[in-house]
């Protein structure tokens, strides 16, 4: 598979309007898993991607993020997505505040979940699998 296909399977599966918003999704998401993964997995996943889509991962942590949950992991991608306005009474009144639009988030990473399962052999999506946080090994386990 070339980076071309992955960002297509990326697009397709997230239901997202272009390639760029699909690499856009893989940069983001490949971040937040360099931050957690530790390097041999790291590197394994590396070999086995296309190269363009593994540059992502390059300059990440030499020790895995322990303080990274589930809410961290999706931040990078959250950070490039609109936000809807929501009512909000807590102190009294009824102002309209920001709200991420999570479940977008959560569609867009497990596309690349899927696309990089596509990808790599059960070993190393094993350990990709183990080093994720919560919440987040469940979307992979999913994908």
């Amino acid at each position: 598979m070339d980076a071309q296909e992955f960002y297509r399977l990326v697009q397709e599966r997230a239901g997202l309007p272009s390639q760029a918003d699909a690499v856009r999704a893989t940069e983001e998401t490949l971040f937040s898993l360099k931050q957690v993964l530790p390097q041999d997995v790291l590197w394994s996943m590396r070999s086995q991607v296309p190269p363009e889509v593994g540059a992502f991962l390059d300059g990440g942590p030499v020790e895995p993020d322990p303080l990274v949950d589930w809410e961290v992991f999706v931040g990078p991608l959250v950070n490039m997505l609109d936000t809807e306005a929501a009512a909000d009474d807590t102190l009294g009144g009824l102002d309209l505040v920001s709200v991420y639009a999570g479940e977008d988030a959560v569609r867009r990473i497990q596309a690349v979940f899927s696309a990089l399962k596509g990808v790599i052999d059960e070993p190393t999506a094993a350990g990709i699998e183990a080093a994720l946080p919560g919440e987040v090994a469940g979307w992979f386990r999913e994908a």
